[in-house]
């Protein structure tokens, strides 16, 4: 789950509300740790707990504002997730999709994202097909299983280039 609302997302990061950031955090990167908390006593010795995040935890994109703050707090809270609970053999890894279309629902509010038709392409080293790829690596297999507190970026590239 992510979430920060709507006016959190326009203009300068320096206007960010207390409350705004507060709601960000909580929705963003709390419930990571609740709903982990929650999934630990129904895994059987093998599990994964997964989650997305985005280029902007790492590198400005404007109007990302405070949910590239909260990306970063949840990228740090799958390290420590990680070292928690790593000899229970879980996977905790965002990974950071290129914005493609069709978006899901909860890019939709997120300007920079949505501001040009393609955005990943002139910054993708590959073509972008489906959302199903971000699916593959993270799969729920004993392949996964040795990788643990990693940020993992299935963008076709676009971590990669420069402007």
């Amino acid at each position: 789950m992510a979430y920060a609302p709507a006016e959190e997302l326009r203009g300068e990061f320096i206007t960010t509300s207390r409350e705004g950031f507060r709601i960000a955090l909580d929705v963003s990167v709390y419930s990571l740790i609740a709903v982990s908390r929650a999934a630990v006593p129904l895994m059987d010795r093998c599990g994964s707990i997964m989650t997305l995040s985005f280029y902007a935890a790492e590198k400005v994109v404007p109007n990302y504002n405070v949910m590239a703050v909260a990306k970063a707090g949840l990228e740090s809270t799958v390290r420590y997730l990680a070292a928690n609970l790593g000899s229970a053999t879980f996977a905790s890894t965002p990974s950071p999709p290129a914005p493609s279309r069709p978006l899901p629902p909860a890019a939709s509010a997120h300007w920079a994202i949505c501001s040009s038709p393609t955005p990943s392409a002139p910054r993708s080293t590959a073509m972008w097909t489906s959302w199903k790829l971000v699916a593959r690596p993270c799969s729920c297999s004993n392949l996964s299983s040795a990788i643990t507190g990693e940020i993992l970026y299935v963008d076709c590239g676009y971590n990669i280039m420069g402007f």
